[in-house]
């Protein structure tokens, strides 16, 4: 790898103090040409190679700490030969798998709900332990998928994922939805978009979490009205104009809500 850069960078000196020579400047310029390729083709290869690089790797800062606690402890180990340094860079390496083991433990064992703010897109995680069920209109190859929703499910340790549309119905062991219901656990949540009217109810639905897309035909009044509910989700895939009529109208009725598009997602840990 050095040998390239080393050719690619006296070629362009060369090239750029010498003046315009027909057989010489064109030779040089072959060569500098042809090594840039070359350098390209093999950092491509390096890249592609198998465990060319390390993913799901998410620390916080008192690991990145740690980490340079490590890394200058062995340097000075092997420069001055003391004793206590290796000491100290195998304490913090203890401290570090514990951190990171803990961390993995508390994964495996917690459920949650994220509402992720994708814009003009829909994004809800339910995560059960190392399992997750996702809802939304982008496929899993989808660049937007991969750019705002892959890195959660990395970082929440998730290894089994299932993608849904929002139009799906779904049964598993933890997650029941039919049509717009949602029953995560012990939690329920209703998806109130444009299928939905504001057709008055004989009895109130029950649910925890309503989450308005799609710029449904509603108001406030008319959710109070007809649902049980606790949260009021406003997605930012919602026009700016509806998003600001119902936070007016939330506000003004002090209603429990939490709008997406001021938020980067909103995380529900349940207990259930």
């Amino acid at each position: 790898m050095f040998i390239p850069v080393t050719i690619i960078m006296y070629t362009g000196i060369v090239y750029l103090l010498l003046p315009q020579i027909p057989v010489v400047s064109k030779a040089l310029g072959y060569v500098l040409e042809h090594s840039i390729l070359l350098m390209n083709k093999f950092l491509t290869f390096m890249e592609h190679a198998p465990f060319s690089s390390i993913n799901k790797i998410w620390i916080n800062p008192a690991e990145y700490l740690l980490l340079y606690a490590i890394i200058i402890s062995l340097f000075y180990h092997l420069y001055y030969k003391k004793s206590w340094l290796l000491q100290l860079s195998l304490v913090c390496i203890l401290l570090l798998s514990i951190s990171i083991s803990i961390k993995k433990i508390s994964a495996q064992h917690s459920n949650s709900i994220a509402f992720l703010n994708l814009h003009k897109h829909v994004g809800i995680v339910m995560k059960n332990g190392n399992n997750a069920i996702v809802i939304s209109d982008l496929n899993d190859t989808d660049k937007n998928y991969q750019y705002s929703i892959q890195p959660y499910l990395d970082s929440s340790k998730v290894d089994d994922v299932h993608v849904y549309g929002l139009n799906q119905n779904i049964r598993s062991v933890y997650i029941l939805k039919q049509g717009n219901l949602i029953q995560f656990m012990g939690k329920r949540i209703l998806l109130f978009d444009k299928s939905l009217t504001d057709a008055s109810l004989n009895n109130k639905v029950k649910t925890d979490y309503i989450y308005l897309t799609n710029n449904p035909y509603t108001a406030i009044n008319s959710i109070n009205k007809n649902y049980d509910y606790r949260l009021v989700v406003i997605d930012a895939g919602n026009s700016d104009h509806f998003i600001s009529s119902m936070i007016k109208q939330a506000t003004a009725t002090k209603m429990n809500y939490v709008a997406l598009k001021r938020n980067k997602s909103l995380l529900l840990v349940s207990n259930d």
